[in-house]
């Protein structure tokens, strides 16, 4: 008798585990399904037949409705937001009974016109390649600034288009990206509805009136990113003075061509890499600089190493170039943090998206497992719109701490936000769907609905400079 009770006990609580195991991986578990060895997309000009698409289409609105906070939150916005959803979708389902066949790349404009109604920048839609492909040649762009025109529709107009079909949060920051980057792209080109099976002309206002410069579409690591001598050597071809090459915008030549250099720092590491710093001991200031949030070993030791030498060096004012970082792990802020002399700073509250519940997290405050580092000098983190993510939450753990100050222009989106990716692709087309399953809140909840501003506002590739005449006040 008691062997049996013994073998209903083992049996009740195996099964009781099997059934918690089977709900967690089928209904509970935010990753499920989620994919880990994608698929080239399909090529843009492949024709789906109208059943495809549709099927494509019903697993998006499916997906978001079973994996994005928004979806059980009861807020008036969120509601919302959650009936503009279903409409579109149902709009989007008339019109793809209306047509036989549909292009991929009309596919990916109609189901991005729909996530860019949610204006969450993490939930999206992208062609999944190897590598993307953009113009062969850069540079126009770097001596002549954005362009005015791509084959012959205004860039304005064009913009307007994208803002209908790409995800994101905040004006300035993705109308900077347009301009400067994201035009360059094969995928975003045809997003806005530019033909790229053929080159690609590009206009740009010169000194002598608008100019087209005509580019193939190659595998972006082949395209060709002028140096500052290539740029001069290329306006001098087109009869511009050395007066008007001098005159150029710091937009165009020292922002994308000369990254922190000053005349009295030494350099460590490559600044052409994702990561690197400067010492300048003459002027008291050492600048850390990595342009992806990257949380693994060279991120951890190479701030071991920039705090080492600041130590050496008997450096007093530190600084956090964080201006086009598009975020990644936000575990590089609390690394950084290690070095410094505090034994706990507030951090953020979050809610979990986990099947049909939405976890509310509240954090409160983090325990600083310090190094023996301890800097208690003066921390500046510099930002601009581009400074997105995971680089945004670092910037906000410096201000809403109050641990340093920040340097330049507002953030490329709030810290009240959507974020972590889940990954899927569509099942035909092969797409790339992300979609957020967090919600994220600031620390300081008295400016919720606000960017991270800046202490000291100024133009983003001024912020070095501005820096150096904080330190010498």
């Amino acid at each position: 008798m008691k062997r049996k009770i013994i073998l209903f006990i083992i049996v009740f609580f195996l099964s009781i585990f099997l059934i918690g195991f089977i709900l967690w991986e089928t209904v509970f578990n935010p990753h499920r399904g989620v994919v880990k060895n994608f698929e080239n997309s399909v090529s843009l000009s492949t024709k789906l037949t109208k059943e495809e698409a549709l099927k494509d289409l019903d697993f998006v609105y499916a997906k978001l409705k079973e994996r994005h906070p928004i979806w059980l939150e009861k807020t008036e916005e969120a509601i919302q937001i959650q009936k503009l959803i279903a409409t579109e979708y149902q709009n989007k389902k008339e019109f793809f009974a209306t047509k036989e066949f549909f292009t991929v790349t009309e596919l990916y404009q109609q189901v991005s016109e729909i996530l860019a109604l949610m204006k969450d920048g993490h939930t999206r839609c992208s062609v999944y390649t190897n590598e993307l492909l953009a113009v062969d040649d850069f540079t126009p762009l770097f001596a002549f600034g954005n362009p005015v025109a791509i084959n012959g529709t205004d860039i304005n107009q064009l913009y307007e288009v994208f803002k209908t079909r790409f995800s994101y949060e905040v004006d300035i920051s993705i109308k900077n990206s347009f301009f400067s980057s994201y035009v360059f792209r094969n995928d975003i080109l045809a997003l806005i509805g530019i033909d790229t099976t053929k080159p690609v002309t590009f206009t740009y206002n010169t000194k002598f009136g608008f100019e087209g410069f005509t580019h193939n579409l190659i595998p972006h690591s082949e395209s060709f990113y002028p140096s500052k001598e290539d740029v001069i050597a290329f306006l001098q071809s087109k009869n511009y003075s050395q007066k008007e090459i001098d005159s150029i915008s710091d937009s165009t030549m020292v922002e994308y061509l000369a990254p922190n250099k000053v005349e009295s720092a030494t350099i460590e590491g490559n600044p052409q890499s994702w990561i690197w710093y400067t010492i300048d001991s003459k002027n008291d200031v050492a600048i850390f600089t990595f342009k992806q949030c990257n949380y693994n070993d060279e991120y951890i030791e190479t701030v071991k190493k920039f705090f080492a030498d600041v130590k050496k060096t008997n450096i007093n004012n530190v600084a956090v170039d964080l201006r086009g970082n598009g975020g990644g792990n936000s575990n590089v802020a609390n690394e950084f943090i290690r070095h410094l002399n505090i034994d706990s700073y507030k951090i953020w509250d979050c809610a979990v998206r986990a099947g049909p519940i939405l976890k509310y997290y509240r954090k409160g405050y983090n325990t600083n497992k310090k190094y023996d580092t301890n800097f208690s000098g003066n921390v500046y983190i510099l930002t601009n719109t581009q400074t997105y993510s995971a680089a945004m939450d670092f910037a906000m753990l410096i201000q809403d701490n109050n641990l340093g100050k920040i340097v330049g222009q507002p953030s490329s989106n709030k810290p009240e936000s959507y974020g972590d990716i889940l990954f899927f692709q569509l099942p035909n087309s092969k797409l790339q769907l992300c979609i957020s399953f967090k919600k994220w809140y600031r620390i300081d909840q008295t400016k919720k609905d606000l960017l991270i501003e800046p202490d000291i506002p100024c133009p983003a590739n001024e912020a070095v400079s501005v820096l150096y005449d904080l330190i010498k006040l």
